[in-house]
C-alpha cells in the first residue's frame, strides 16, 4: 500500500466540510503526490488515483478493498515504525515530514522493501479537535534502488511550500465552515423566537395552575439559553456581563417591558430598571438616544 503514511481528507462535518466531494475531488486529484486521509483511528478512508494505482502495485488488495480499514491491519510490518510517528503527529497536532522512509509490503508471497517522501499533515476542525492525518506521499523507490546506497529515513520538521499550500486552503475551508455555523445558529434562533415563543406566551396567558406556570416559565428560560451566540457575546470580555444581565438583555432583545419582565424572574420592576441601566453602561449607551432593543437586536446580526 504504498504510501500508506498518508490520510485523507475526510468527508464530515469537521476541517473539510464545505462541498466536501468538489473541493476533496479537485485537490486529490489534480495533485503530483500520492494522497490519503486517516481518520483519527488510523482507518484509511480517503485517497486519490495516484494512491489506488500504489495500492495495486505494491499489495494483493484492490483499492476497494482497502477503503475503511486500519492502515496498519492492511499493512502490519508498518506498525512499527509508523505507529510512533502517526501517534505523535496524533496528539502534537503538528506537521512533519519524511525523507527516504522504508516500507516493507507484500504481494502475491513476496515482499518488497519500498522506500517513500512525505509529508504528514494533522487535520484539525474548528474547535481544535483532532479530525485525522492527511498525508501527501511519492515513491522514490526507485530512485534509491538505482543509488544502490541503503540510506536512513529522516524526519524533517520544517514545513515545505506544499505544506503550506495546503494549510492556507485548509483555513479557507475552516473559515468558510465558520460562517456556514454561524448561518445555521441564526436560523435556529430565529426560528424559536418566532415560531415557539408565540405558542409559549400563548399558554402562558391560559388559565394556569401554578405549577403549570412554574412548568412554563422555565421551558422559556431554557429556550433563551439556546440563543448561545448572542450570550457568547455578551459574556465576552468585550462587554463582560452577568448571568442575571445576560438573561435580562435577552428578554429585552426579545421587546419584552420590564414589568413584564419583572413578573416573569419574579423580581421588582424597580430592579429590573437598574439592571437596564448598568446593561446600557456597559453597552457605551449612557446620555445616548439609541433605543436598547434595537441595540441589542444589532448584536445579534454581527458576525
Amino acid at each position: 500500500m504504498s504510501n500508506f503514511i498518508a490520510p485523507q481528507f475526510q468527508k464530515r462535518q469537521s476541517a473539510l466540510s464545505l462541498n466536501k466531494n468538489q473541493l476533496t475531488n479537485l485537490v486529490m486529484e489534480n495533485i503530483t503526490s500520492a494522497v490519503l486521509f486517516l481518520d483519527r483511528h488510523f482507518v484509511l478512508k480517503e485517497f486519490n488515483h495516484l494512491y489506488a494505482q500504489s495500492i495495486e502495485k505494491y499489495t494483493p488488495y484492490s483499492p476497494k478493498q482497502i477503503r475503511g480499514e486500519n492502515y496498519f491491519d492492511c499493512i502490519p510490518n508498518a506498525r512499527e515504525l509508523l505507529l510512533p510517528l502517526f501517534s505523535r503527529i496524533k496528539y502534537m497536532k503538528t506537521s512533519k515530514s519524511v525523507h527516504n522512509l522504508p516500507l516493507t509490503l507484500k504481494k502475491q508471497g513476496e515482499y518488497i522493501t519500498t522506500r517513500w517522501d512525505a509529508s504528514i499533515l494533522p487535520v484539525i476542525d474548528s474547535r481544535h479537535t483532532m479530525q485525522g492525518l492527511l498525508i501527501f506521499t511519492n515513491d522514490v523507490t526507485s530512485n534509491s534502488s538505482c543509488d544502490k546506497v541503503k540510506k536512513k529515513w529522516q524526519p524533517f520538521y520544517s514545513v515545505d511550500k506544499r505544506e503550506k499550500d495546503l494549510e492556507t486552503a485548509l483555513r479557507v475551508v475552516l473559515e468558510i465552515q465558520k460562517k456556514d455555523k454561524k448561518n445555521i445558529e441564526a436560523n435556529i434562533l430565529s426560528n424559536i423566537e418566532k415560531i415557539v415563543f408565540p405558542y409559549i406566551e400563548k399558554l402562558s396567558m391560559d388559565n394556569l395552575t401554578s405549577e403549570q406556570k412554574i412548568c412554563i416559565k422555565m421551558i422559556e428560560l431554557n429556550l433563551q439559553k439556546v440563543t448561545s451566540s448572542f450570550s457568547l457575546k455578551l459574556s465576552s470580555s468585550s462587554y463582560n456581563f452577568t448571568p442575571k444581565e445576560i438573561q435580562i438583555a435577552d428578554l429585552i432583545r426579545q421587546g419584552k417591558q420590564s414589568k413584564e419582565i419583572a413578573s416573569l424572574l419574579s423580581v421588582s420592576k424597580l430592579s429590573i430598571d437598574t439592571h437596564r441601566n448598568k446593561i446600557r453602561k456597559k453597552l457605551n449607551l449612557n446620555n445616548k438616544r439609541i433605543n436598547l432593543t434595537t441595540h441589542l437586536l444589532s448584536l445579534t446580526n454581527l458576525k
